[in-house]
């Protein structure tokens, strides 16, 4: 999470994608839900494969390469 937010240039750094994985990866762990919802559309790209390495749900393992592949260039460098 840190490397990704240093690696972005810092115009387009999201203050709030730290404190939400960590709310999402808490949730995931202790079964409570979120308290926020993903600040925008990077945020959720970052956070998804966090939650679908703790459960790809009825994803098949190349269906989670591919989500995974695909949301890496959603948050590659700008």
């Amino acid at each position: 999470m840190i490397l990704t937010l240093l690696t972005r240039a810092p115009e387009h750094r999201d203050a709030d994608l730290s404190p939400t994985a960590r709310d999402v990866i808490l949730a995931s762990v202790t079964g409570a839900p979120a308290d926020t919802a993903p600040a925008s559309p990077a945020t959720a790209a970052i956070t998804l494969p966090a939650a679908l390495a703790l459960d790809p749900g009825p994803l098949s393992k190349t269906e989670v390469a591919l989500m995974r592949d695909w949301l890496e260039r959603l948050t590659g460098p700008s």
